[in-house]
């Protein structure tokens, strides 16, 4: 039985080694942890790699929490948490919409928008020391922009569901 059980976890193990997914999840985390750490070197002390996800989501228009949530893939009551916390800290005002008042909108304050500032050059930084260190090359991080972003307008366009697997064997 302990065999058994052991062959299919390497089998898994070979497969996450390729597995598009998991890498893309595994970088996002280590470059999102990085930015985070930066800024709260920088004085964001309440502001956690989870917390990125509102920022990266906001539009000057003002965006619902449910589209919040959906740009970002999560649980429209783990956006409503996240969102809740960033307003108290006042980086955004979470307002009742005119046109629907069970729709709460949420726009970037001043000092939300002195932030996301310093997430882009935070995010910058780290683009430059992976290009400084030869990590990758201007033309490789090129390619990797015009891949998801294929990606993503493809999962726009025909939506989430359904499997998405790819063979690299």
């Amino acid at each position: 039985m302990r065999s058994e059980i052991n062959l299919v976890l390497e089998k898994y193990r070979r497969f996450n080694d390729n597995n598009l997914a998991r890498l893309v999840r595994t970088v996002e985390r280590h470059i999102t942890n990085q930015i985070s750490r930066e800024l709260q070197v920088h004085g964001y002390h309440s502001v956690s790699a989870r917390h990125l996800q509102v920022f990266e989501h906001l539009d000057t228009e003002g965006v619902s929490i449910i589209q919040l949530a959906q740009r970002a893939g999560i649980s429209k009551q783990a956006m409503s948490k996240m969102v809740k916390e960033v307003a108290q800290e006042g980086f955004v005002n979470v307002i009742t919409d005119d046109r629907d008042n069970r729709v709460q909108l949420v726009n970037v304050t001043k000092k939300g928008a002195e932030l996301i500032v310093d997430i882009r050059r935070a995010t910058s930084r780290r683009c430059d020391e992976l290009l400084s260190s030869n990590v990758v090359t201007k033309e490789e991080i090129a390619q990797a922009n015009n891949t998801f972003t294929k990606l993503l307008n493809h999962f726009e366009t025909v939506g989430f569901a359904g499997r998405f697997e790819i063979n690299l064997n």
